[in-house]
Parts: C-alpha cells; structure tokens; sequence
C-alpha cells in the first residue's frame, strides 16, 4: 500500500527536525571562532562584530566577556537561515512551511535581542574605561551595564 500524502509530509518533517537538531547540536558543540563571525552569509552580526573591532585595543581588551553574546547570535542567525532555507522545500505543505518560518522568524528575534545585549555590554566596558581614567570607581557603572566586574567576572 502507498504512503498516504499525510505520512509522507510527516516523514519529510521529521527528518528536516533531526536534521535540524543535528545541525544545532553541531553548531553548539563549537561555537563561532571570532573568525568566524566575519564568515559568509555577513549579516547583522558581522557587521556588529566589525563595530566592535574598530574600537581600541583597551576597550577590545577589556570586552572580551562580551563576545560570547555575538557568537551565540551568530548561531541563532545561522539557525535562522537555515531553517528559510527549509522552508523553501517545495515538499512542504503549507502549515509545515508556516512552522518553519516561524521559528526562524523566532531565531531572528533571538539574534536580535542577544545584539542588543553584545553592544550594552561593549559600551558598558568604554563607560567604565572613561570612569577609570577620570580617577572614580568604575564597577558601578560597569556592573549596570553588563552585569560583570570590570575583570568580567559574575557578580553575586
């Protein structure tokens, strides 16, 4: 007897969800390499991470903690297309590519709220900076901004 379209679709899905989950689980074995954020396809967070390279090697030393938010990013970003991608498959019913633009549209929110979180903490980091060279205490300023000492180090 022939597959019936509905099991056939169900089929299709579930191999694009493990493959998906493959795919995350490699992804989230090895982040991004700071190289790697300037990588092809270049979108938002390249261009944050090339924002971030054209500060001074001070403030770039001092935001090191910073950088783990734009790799996650970058993943969520990656994730993202790709899951555009499948959604493309002209295999896909329609509620299937519904889900999987959803959760890419969802990925990119995540992307966006992680940029937001990378360049608080990069500015937090130049606004203790200047607080250090004027002679005050810098922790506070660095505290509220990102949530670290001035060593990036987790506070109580």
């Amino acid at each position: 007897m022939a597959p019936t379209t509905r099991s056939a679709a169900r089929r299709r899905m579930t191999r694009r969800v493990a493959t998906a989950a493959a795919l995350t689980l490699l992804i989230g074995a090895e982040p991004a390499r700071a190289g790697g954020l300037l990588e092809e396809p270049c979108f938002a967070t390249c261009g944050q991470y090339r924002w971030y390279l054209a500060k001074s090697a001070e403030v770039r030393d001092n935001a090191t903690c910073c950088l783990a938010l734009i790799r996650q990013a970058k993943i969520a970003e990656e994730r993202a297309l790709e899951l555009y991608e499948a959604a493309r498959d002209p295999g896909n019913t329609s509620a299937e590519t519904s889900d999987l633009v959803r959760e890419a549209n969802r990925m990119i929110g995540k992307r966006g709220r992680l940029i937001r979180k990378f360049i608080d903490c990069v500015n937090g980091v130049i606004r203790a900076l200047a607080l250090q060279k004027r002679g005050f205490d810098p922790l506070v300023e660095y505290a509220t901004a990102c949530g670290v000492s001035l060593e990036c180090e987790e506070l109580p």
